[in-house]
């Protein structure tokens, strides 16, 4: 493994990125589909992974009723108008 390569993903959500995600009225699906985001992520972490580098993928966790979520979050059930 390289000493210095890492791969991050941070919050790729498919309440972001699938079509049926909370947010993707907001265009987000979209934009992955548009552009290829998903497949260019799947050559990047193939890539990283064939060369030993290391790939991290941190995630935003909640419970069903989104208590641990902020209020002013986009996933926020108040913030959004939708129920959890």
């Amino acid at each position: 493994m390289s000493e210095k390569t890492a791969v991050v993903l941070i919050d790729f959500l498919n309440e972001f990125v699938h079509p049926d995600g909370k947010l993707a009225k907001n265009g987000y699906s979209d934009y992955v589909m548009k552009y290829g985001v998903q497949r260019a992520i799947e050559r990047l972490l193939a890539h990283a992974r064939s060369n030993g580098d290391l790939a991290v993928n941190v995630m935003a966790g909640f419970s069903d009723n989104y208590v641990e979520c902020p209020e002013d979050s986009p996933l926020s059930p108040a913030r959004s108008g939708m129920a959890p």
